[in-house]
């Protein structure tokens, strides 16, 4: 077997060659990634005629290159998909040319963004069946939970003890044969001296066969556990929450910017009773959540 075919039927990435031959198009190929995200079989789509590919499958070769989002047609169900078209050879004398169309399954980034449409979403991510974290966005990267772009292909599991690790995966456990949202509160390592508490929703994205792709996942809410953090800390985790940045905080309470900078780097311990009352008022919690000592 060549070992190019080899290639294109083990890659996780669906795909489908399609050819069009004297302006009239046909799939004459899709790899087993393809085949289970929809749930049909090769035999179903070498049968697909020009139109149904023009106008149900929307494909145009005269495009070329190019990326777009689009419905995935489905046995089972539709997804929104990433389509990404590469022509790869041409045959001037056969009028025939070849292309090669690439799907990224949007199911659980478009779920993420549903989420953070109605709730404030600190921390949102896909991990994959190793749990290697895939996706990540996060409020908090200038906090203690130092998750960032470098972070992609690490694991979950650096940040959780033994314990905790083992809750996760009974939950994923339970989101994957079930197929229904979960929502679990785990307890991290000390992270910059730090444990926090997580408050995380998740689901499963399945392909049409029932195999597992991957793992969403949001956290609304982070609190440090037992008081550990300092004042710097909950003011950052509690900005955050309220989606409010240093410079809105400062024009919200008209207290300067450099001195909201200092209070979250933990540089001004303990500020005046005004200047705490006016900004525990603009992000609507106590004054003894952010300053203890100010409350007594």
């Amino acid at each position: 077997m060549d070992k190019y075919y080899q290639l294109f039927q083990v890659l996780d990435h669906p795909m489908i060659i399609i050819e069009s031959r004297r302006n009239k198009l046909s799939i004459i190929d899709a790899n087993r990634a393809f085949l289970q995200l929809t749930g049909y079989s090769l035999e179903h789509y070498l049968k697909l005629d020009d139109s149904a590919l023009r106008n149900f499958h929307q494909i145009d070769p005269s495009r070329g290159i190019y990326t777009r989002e689009k419905t995935l047609f489905g046995k089972n169900r539709n997804r929104m998909v990433r389509v990404t078209q590469h022509p790869f050879a041409f045959d001037l004398a056969e009028a025939t040319e070849h292309h090669l169309l690439i799907y990224e399954d949007l199911t659980s980034v478009k779920w993420i963004d549903q989420k953070a449409s109605k709730d404030n979403v600190l921390i949102s991510g896909v991990v994959d069946k190793a749990l290697r974290i895939r996706f990540l966005r996060n409020k908090l990267s200038t906090l203690m939970l130092q998750l960032d772009d470098s972070h992609e292909d690490e694991a979950l599991l650096q940040y959780l003890t033994g314990e905790q690790f083992s809750l996760l995966q009974e939950a994923f456990q339970r989101a994957n044969t079930e197929h229904e949202e979960q929502s679990i509160k785990l307890r991290t390592k000390k992270l910059n001296g730090i444990e926090l508490e997580l408050s995380i929703t998740f689901i499963s994205n399945n392909d049409a066969m029932g195999n597992f792709i991957e793992f969403a996942f949001i956290i609304s809410d982070v609190k440090p556990v037992n008081g550990q953090a300092d004042s710097g800390v909950r003011l950052k985790v509690l900005m955050a929450k309220r989606d409010m940045s240093a410079l809105e905080l400062a024009a919200a309470t008209s207290i300067s910017l450099q001195t909201i900078s200092k209070l979250r780097n933990g540089k001004i311990k303990k500020p005046q009773r005004l200047t705490a009352e006016l900004i525990a008022s603009e992000l609507r919690v106590d004054v003894r959540e952010i300053w203890p000592e100010i409350g007594k």
